[in-house]
């Protein structure tokens, strides 16, 4: 993607050099259709970045999850000080990790 990008780019600087040469509507759609598609590979990198995160972030939810099950699969008379910390910070994460995708999709659609 990064090379296709670099690609337009280095076109789009030789379309603009033909333009100031001499004015050709053509030219004009060639360089329009350029940054049309410019901006389609930028979006698409934008929206395989959000996935990634997205994915890491529900892998992680479910390692959390599965932390929060296992502690709570004992019983909680049995529970140290350590386990109600290790409860509340799990809890912690879990909040975080559902509060977290709906900050990142606004910053997607605000595109």
């Amino acid at each position: 993607m990064e090379e296709r990008l670099l690609e337009l780019e280095r076109r789009g600087v030789q379309l603009e050099n033909e333009m100031r040469r001499r004015s050709d509507d053509n030219l004009l759609v060639d360089w329009l259709l350029l940054i049309h598609e410019k901006n389609m590979l930028v979006r698409r990198d934008t929206e395989l970045v959000y996935m990634v995160k997205q994915q890491r972030l529900e892998d992680q939810q479910a390692d959390v999850e599965f932390e929060i099950r296992s502690l709570f699969n004992k019983p909680e008379q049995d529970w140290s000080s350590d386990d109600r910390h290790q409860e509340h910070q799990l809890m912690s994460r879990l909040e975080d990790g559902v509060k977290k995708p709906r900050e990142d999709s606004r910053l997607v659609w605000k595109m």
